[in-house]
């Protein structure tokens, strides 16, 4: 009897660490990059990369304590959780696809 073997894609467990949660995040965009087993990923890595630099900016803005920065940088984290839920939703339907 062969087992059967069930893939579960997952995201960075929180969001509180912004400089960690970028981090993880370039490294899964990085490694989906050129990687044939994920030919068109929804969205683009291409957006998913510039909402990346966009949070990485607002978190530096926010770190420097400008008024307003914080919610600014919170409603670009917003976007990138969203982007990267998206994402692993893509990387899941794949992983269900493969036989």
């Amino acid at each position: 009897m062969s087992a059967i073997t069930t893939v579960i894609a997952v995201l960075p467990v929180t969001t509180d660490n912004v400089p960690r949660y970028l981090t993880s995040c370039h490294l899964i965009v990085s490694m989906m990059t050129d990687n044939t087993n994920f030919p068109t990923p929804t969205p683009p890595l291409g957006e998913v990369s510039e909402s990346l630099d966009a949070l990485r900016a607002d978190e530096e803005l926010a770190r420097k304590g400008g008024k307003g920065m914080v919610k600014l940088r919170d409603v670009a984290l917003r976007k990138v959780h969203n982007k990267m839920s998206m994402l692993r939703a893509y990387v899941q339907s794949a992983a269900n696809a493969e036989p």
